[in-house]
């Protein structure tokens, strides 16, 4: 069990490695700063994933209640290790990131225009902190709680980015603390992430 747990999330890392590895070439603005090495980068995915799944194991009870926990935490932690690679929350992971949330939505025993209205006023909210924070928090961070409110509706939602935003506070500080920069690039992404995985457990 816990074997092919440990190899099929090796797999699903070594595939999102490579997916983020094509979205990286195609962005012209990328800088390089190598962050993270493919080796670092891989390891940190399987570990985590292989985490999503023992939770699954733990706390679902139905299929279709792993399948809803299981294919967002992945995405999110796609998201996490390009954030950390380069700053960056690629458009192109989240749009078939926010298709696949559409059946779940109009399925769930919450009204599908929860989700909407958790979608539109989390991405709106996040993009009035996005422009005041002057950079702190950027377009894919926006981006990225608009499609979590697909997934989350607006209870769980409000619970993930209150405690992102707590996380990230305090990593930003002891960052500031530490740096003594107010420009060091700062990945907000797996604090958003991180508490969202949490609100999808069953």
């Amino acid at each position: 069990m816990f074997f092919s747990i440990i190899c099929l999330s090796i797999i699903i890392a070594l595939i999102g490695h490579s997916w983020i590895t094509q979205l990286f070439m195609h962005n012209k603005s990328y800088i390089d700063e190598k962050r993270l090495t493919p080796y670092a980068s891989i390891s940190l995915l399987a570990a985590a994933i292989s985490c999503c799944f023992l939770l699954a194991y733990i706390r679902c009870t139905t299929i279709a209640e792993v399948i809803h926990f299981i294919i967002p935490s992945i995405f999110l932690l796609f998201t996490c290790i390009s954030d950390l690679m380069g700053n960056i929350i690629f458009t192109r992971m989240m749009i078939p990131f926010a298709i696949l949330a559409i059946p779940f939505m109009f399925t769930s025993a919450l009204p599908s225009w929860d989700y909407l209205l958790a979608a539109a006023t989390g991405g709106a909210s996040f993009l009035i902190f996005a422009m005041l924070s002057h950079g702190g928090i950027g377009g894919g961070d926006v981006r990225l709680v608009a499609v979590l409110g697909l997934w989350l509706g607006s209870s769980r939602l409000l619970y993930a980015c209150i405690s992102g935003i707590l996380l990230g506070g305090v990593a930003a500080l002891i960052l500031l603390l530490v740096t003594r920069s107010r420009h060091t690039a700062f990945p907000y992404g797996p604090f958003i992430a991180i508490p969202a995985i949490i609100a999808l457990l069953p």
